[in-house]
């Protein structure tokens, strides 16, 4: 190649060299600019701006392995001093702390070994210290990676290399044996080369090698995770989607180990391997803080490599500051943290979430300090701080739709800083911008009536009525107020609240008349008595089994006709008039029994009525005459003779609070994988109760419910991946969790039926019945066919001031009968004519049998 072909290569080289750090500069979170940039300065061999180019991406960026091991190599080559290796000793270490590689602790190990004398080709003389000193570095990198089942065997090659390396001719042989031992105790995939080479080098050296019930129970081991550590490797995790699929599964392999109580080391190694494909995910990051808390160990370092990761996750920096606050970090650290985070382009709400963690940390450092010029100088940047929260708040109002931040500042200006017209003067733009929210009303005058300023509550009351004097909330309101004058008002100040009380059912009249208002008002009274009557419906019975054999009977009818809705009043065929709905339920309630035709009534001399019902052909009764009448002579009539269909009583079993998780837990109502939590603090996020039900099992999704203010409400629901879980987050009921005690309940789906049933059994009640009530409904279930002749004494049949007028041609009566057909035409029967239910004795007494 031409000099002038050098010139032009080199002139291309930098331009693009200039094109990438222009990339760089204008985002520098775009990772892959970071990479091409040391990629065109390593090909330029420019080592200067190599360094700074490599130190600024990972001073952003976790380093995948491929970019450390380039960088290591390169430094490594050229290093020549004491002073330069122990640089790059300190560049290894920071290269093993992004993600779990065994590659790069191996890389680590070497470069150790070549500093203390102990490589082929390292001109050190090791010291006697030496050998202890690597011996520390390998333990340490075992602690890390040991449990890596995939590639911690190269770990332990290395390792037994060094032993052989350190003993310098001298007997290796128990260290050796004692590292083979070590890691034939740990389930792993290469355990059978392991075995084997062992065996090998036993016979080699003529030592007892070790007993292979070792190996055997650590491949037992791994069979049993044999098919999580394959289905991981196969699936991809380029997309975030993927990631979170990935993530998914891994959560599924650390909750196995934890339910067989594998070593803490084991589950951190599990987490690492973990981060490896799914660091870019918060939650991940969260778990993992998690199980390093419930494991009593430094989280520190953890949660800074977390927001290394995922600068975007508020939470994790809200989480990093807190645990530097819990280690009684300088302040100074505290600011920087919160600072970085709020520079690192978070989304809205976060930052607001990131502010409110701000000014409760620099609360907190004010409440602790000792000095009045300490005192001071946080109460400087306390304010600041609300400052800087109240005007970003301004620019992006959706960040904070609830004013959490903006009433923390009016209230720490009030009650911290002493500063009423600071506060008011928030206050007052809180409520413009949330006239018609009731409780940032009631929160204001809470304040304002604590501090004893009667008078702004006065005046807070009356522009509330105005603002509210639209919705439903204003009734409570004026309760308030008169409670409020009532016992810091004067008379005067009372009666005035009583008269705009009762002169504001006018003025609702008045807005409700406006032509404008009339239409919408009108038609959200019809929905409201529309749903009115649907919840007035009356319900069929549960057990209709009788019924269907019943209208199995029937001759099929004209469905062709229409048929009035089930509520809609019904004009009667003879008088024209409309029937109340009593009359419907009790021809719907006749229409259940065994309907025949042909009724004849004739007159004896025993003063009674005898109704001779004749059967229809195709229609035999089950049983002989005499055996339906007896039946029903001997039923006690305090209930109706022959009640609706219905189950056998369930045998009464005391209702107590372990017979109502019992049943909660065993009713096959309930949602499958789905709890129902309450008794939850109002401020505890998604990501902690996620973080206390993780122990259960995968948590598929988390329902919190809001109310109109979007305020949690402290219950809600928790779907699990695996229905098991359920019953591992039941055993979490009464847990402690921030400060209360979590109520843990099965989900149920509340139908009809089965919110009966769980009423019942909630508020231990069950239905009582006399056991002559038990002994009518259990006949009227067995056989479920009606009297062929019933005697109907007279009594029965009277009315209060109605003649019985009979037809020479057609009898008729008065008696509830039931219409057969369309073409029988259905008595008048009011309620002031319903017959009056006799019992056995009464029966007796008319016939003359005594008692």
């Amino acid at each position: 190649m031409s000099d002038e072909d050098n010139k032009v290569d080199k002139e291309a080289a930098r331009q693009r060299i200039l094109f990438a750090e222009a990339q760089v500069e204008g985002n520098i979170s775009n990772f892959e600019a970071h990479r091409e940039l040391i990629n065109l300065l390593r090909f330029a061999e420019d080592i200067v701006k190599l360094r700074e180019a490599r130190d600024r991406a990972s001073a952003l960026f976790p380093l995948p392995d491929d970019m450390w091991l380039e960088w290591l190599d390169d430094e490594s080559a050229l290093c020549t001093t004491d002073a330069e290796r122990q640089q790059t000793l300190q560049l290894h270490r920071r290269a093993v702390k992004d993600y779990l590689s065994v590659a790069l602790w191996c890389q680590l190990c070497s470069f150790a070994e070549r500093i203390h004398g102990f490589d082929e080709d390292s001109t050190v003389t090791p010291v006697d210290t030496s050998l202890q000193s690597m011996r520390d570095e390998y333990e340490a990198a075992l602690k890390k990676c040991m449990y890596h089942v995939v590639d911690s065997h190269h770990l332990w090659d290395q390792y037994r290399h060094f032993e052989l390396v350190a003993a310098a001719g001298g007997d290796a042989t128990p260290r050796i044996m004692e590292l083979y031992q070590r890691q034939l105790a740990i389930p792993a995939a290469a355990l059978p080369d392991v075995i084997e080479e062992m065996k090998a080098y036993a016979a080699q050296i003529n030592a007892t090698p070790i007993p292979e019930e070792l190996y055997r129970t650590s491949l037992e081991r791994y069979k049993q995770i044999e098919h999580l550590e394959n289905r991981i490797a196969d699936l991809p995790f380029s997309t975030e989607d993927e990631q979170k699929a990935l993530l998914k599964e891994w959560l599924k392999y650390i909750n196995k180990q934890r339910e067989r109580d594998s070593p803490s080391d084991l589950i951190e190694c599990l987490f690492e391997r973990a981060l490896e494909h799914c660091g870019r995910l918060p939650e991940l990051w969260l778990h993992y803080l998690s199980h390093l808390k419930a494991a009593k160990q430094s989280i520190v370092s953890v949660a800074e490599r977390s927001v290394l990761h995922c600068y975007w996750s508020g939470a994790l920096w809200i989480r990093y500051a807190r645990e530097l606050e819990t280690q009684q970090a300088e302040f100074s650290k505290l600011v920087e943290v919160f600072e970085r985070a709020l520079g690192s382009g978070l989304a809205p709400n976060d930052c607001v979430d990131v502010f409110l963690a701000y000014a409760d940390c620099t609360r907190r450092q004010y409440s602790a300090a000792t000095t009045d010029d300490g005192r001071y100088g946080m109460a400087v940047h306390l304010q600041q701080v609300l400052d800087r929260g109240s005007a970003f708040t301004k620019e992006n109002t959706s960040a904070d739709p609830h004013a959490v931040l903006a009433r923390y500042h009016a209230n720490l200006q009030l009650r911290l800083l002493g500063d009423v017209n600071k506060s008011r003067e928030i206050w007052n733009e809180i409520l413009v911008g949330h006239s018609s929210n009731q409780f940032l009303w009631k929160e204001c005058i809470l304040i304002e009536q604590a501090f004893g300023h009667y008078d702004r509550v006065r005046e807070l009351f009356g522009q509330a009525s105005e603002k509210l004097s639209n919705s439903g909330s204003v009734s409570a309101l004026f309760t308030d107020w008169l409670r409020f004058e009532g016992e810091s008002g004067s008379l005067d100040d009372y009666l005035k609240v009583v008269e705009l009380s009762e002169n504001r059912p006018q003025q609702e009249f008045a807005d409700r008349t406006r032509p404008d208002n009339r239409r919408q008002i009108q038609k959200n009274d019809r929905d409201r008595d529309d749903r009115s009557r649907q919840q007035k419906r009356p319900t069929k019975y549960a057990n209709d089994d009788t019924q269907k054999r019943d209208n199995s009977k029937k001759p099929t009818k004209d469905t062709t006709k229409s048929k009035p809705a089930k509520d809609a009043p019904v004009k009667d065929r003879k008088t024209n008039q409309k029937r109340t709905k009593e009359t419907n339920e009790r021809d719907t309630s006749a229409k259940d029994k065994k309907t025949v035709k042909g009724a004849k009534r004739t007159r004896d001399d025993s003063q009674s009525e005898q109704i001779n019902i004749e059967e229809q052909p195709n229609q035999k009764s089950k049983r002989p005459r005499d055996e339906n009448v007896q039946p029903a002579m001997e039923t006690d009539l305090e209930a109706p003779l022959l009640p609706p269909p219905a189950s056998a009583p369930e045998p009464t079993v005391p209702a107590t609070p372990q017979t109502l998780t019992k049943h909660l837990s065993t009713s096959k109502d309930r949602q499958l994988g789905t709890v129902f939590i309450s008794n939850v603090r109002k401020t505890a996020t998604k990501q902690e109760i996620q973080a206390l039900f993780d122990q259960c099992g995968t948590v598929k999704e988390i329902r919190l419910v809001s109310g109109t203010d979007g305020i949690f409400k402290g219950y809600g629901y928790i779907e699990f991946e695996d229905d098991s879980a359920v019953d591992k987050a039941l055993a979490l009921n009464e847990t402690k969790f921030q400060g209360k005690a979590v109520k843990v309940k099965p989900s149920l789906i509340l139908d009809e039926s089965s919110k009966k049933q769980y009423l019942q059994t909630k508020q231990q009640i069950k239905p009582q019945k006399s056991e002559k009530s038990e002994k009518s409904e259990k006949l009227a279930t067995e056989h479920s066919i009606k009297p062929v002749v019933a005697f109907v004494p007279r009594g029965v049949m009277r009315r209060k001031a109605v003649n019985v007028t009979t037809n020479s041609t057609s009898a008729t009566t008065t008696a509830p009968t039931t219409a057969t057909s369309g073409s029988e035409q259905p008595s008048e029967v009011t309620e002031a004519q319903a017959p009056v239910q006799k019992s056995n004795s009464d029966f007796r007494k008319m016939f003359g049998l005594g008692n």
